[in-house]
């Protein structure tokens, strides 16, 4: 690996906590880097390693990794290594998230594992010019799983990554434990990594809620319900009848885990858009006394970020036309701009339009295996939000 000198500012930077620069934060003197070439920063008095990338959009071109001059595998399989301790009495039998980028000092690598599977995507230059060594380091730690590469083409765009061959059969089946409940989907039907484990924890409060208080919970209605985790948990803590709403036609896949979760509760799948249910609903005049509503993010950039409040406040407006005199409603969230403070004000302006009043009854934030620094963590994404309406 290469030297790189720094100056007095960057090293202070660094030092104070900064683990990534853009472009536009990169001295003018720097050198040029090839794409996903590590080397060591050195300052006067420290060393760090890191790694870049110049071709990158809206993406950091430099991550700071380790004040450990290390050689790159080495640290790599380190960081796996401790990301498992992290992770060994969480969800134990059960498929979780087992690296998460930057959180896990790995910016640019996710792998979550399941029941026979183990997926790894790569979105940064730095780590996949090691891929074929993290594959050897996954089939060293799961030597009796198929350990695959699932790249997801518009997230290494960003950094101008190449595509490669995939190595799975889309046919084949994955299985998916989460919270008692198994999925089996197709590798070729499953959405970014697979599964959605990081609201696995804000379901489980949700389902004893509904288990546990005195509420109405004859009717719920799962809103962009993918694979119906929610709607399969409202109907194990006792609803007797749950619609879901998704794009993307997953029926067969809810019925058949609706049958093993709850034999006395109905489950009703809608192929639709979720904007055009509501409006039909609203025409209908349908009700619900349980609503979930867990959006996939509405925005990718700052930039976007009010297009995403106006895309919420059209969410809600609807969900509250639809909510019977007594009723339960999950606020959900993976939009990364959009605070819990935001999301929970845009929930509250609209009930008030709607001539409802709330009872904040429990919030939350992402599973235990997608950790984080602290809540202003760039990494920290997921908002949940229970209320009680009337």
């Amino acid at each position: 690996m290469r030297t790189i000198s720094i100056d007095s500012n960057m090293s202070a930077k660094i030092k104070n906590g900064k683990k990534s620069f853009y472009q536009k934060e990169v001295p003018t003197t720097f050198p040029s880097i090839t794409p996903g070439e590590w080397f060591v920063l050195n300052s006067d008095v420290d060393s760090w390693l890191a790694y870049g990338n110049p071709f990158t959009k809206d993406t950091p071109t430099l991550w700071i990794m380790s004040n450990e001059s290390i050689e790159p595998i080495s640290f790599i399989k380190q960081r796996i290594q401790f990301a498992l301790r992290l992770r060994a009495g969480c969800y134990k039998n059960e498929g979780q998230r087992i690296v998460y980028g930057q959180s896990d000092n790995l910016p640019g690598l996710i792998i979550d594992t399941y029941k026979d599977h183990t997926f790894i995507q790569i979105n940064t230059a730095g780590m996949d010019r090691y891929r074929k060594e993290i594959k050897e380091i996954l089939n060293e730690i799961y030597p009796a799983k198929k350990n695959y590469f699932l790249d997801r083409k518009k997230y290494r765009e960003a950094e101008s990554l190449p595509e490669f061959n995939q190595e799975w059969n889309e046919d084949e089946l994955v299985t998916i434990i989460d919270s008692g409940i198994t999925y089996q989907l197709p590798i070729g039907r499953m959405q970014k990594i697979g599964f959605y484990f990081d609201h696995r924890d804000n379901r489980n409060k949700f389902e004893s809620y509904l288990s546990n208080e005195e509420i109405i919970k004859t009717k719920a209605l799962d809103l962009f319900s993918y694979l119906g985790s929610w709607g399969l948990q409202a109907a194990r803590a006792g609803c007797k009848s749950v619609d879901f709403v998704d794009q993307a036609n997953f029926e067969d896949i809810i019925l058949s885990n609706m049958k093993k979760v709850s034999s006395g509760a109905d489950a009703t799948f809608h192929h639709q858009d979720v904007f055009k249910f509501l409006d039909q609903a609203m025409k209908d005049g349908l009700y619900w006394n349980v609503v979930i509503c867990d959006p996939p993010a509405f925005c990718k950039s700052i930039k976007q970020k009010q297009q995403a409040i106006s895309g919420y406040k059209k969410l809600y407006s609807r969900i509250f036309r639809l909510l019977s005199a007594e009723s339960t409603l999950v606020a959900a969230s993976c939009t990364k701009y959009i605070s819990l403070e935001e999301l929970t004000n845009i929930v509250e302006n609209e009930a008030r339009q709607a001539g409802k009043s709330l009872v904040l009854r429990d919030i939350g934030i992402q599973a235990k295996d997608h950790p984080i620094a602290s809540l202003k963590d760039n990494a920290n994404y997921i908002k949940y939000a229970l209320y009680r309406v009337e």
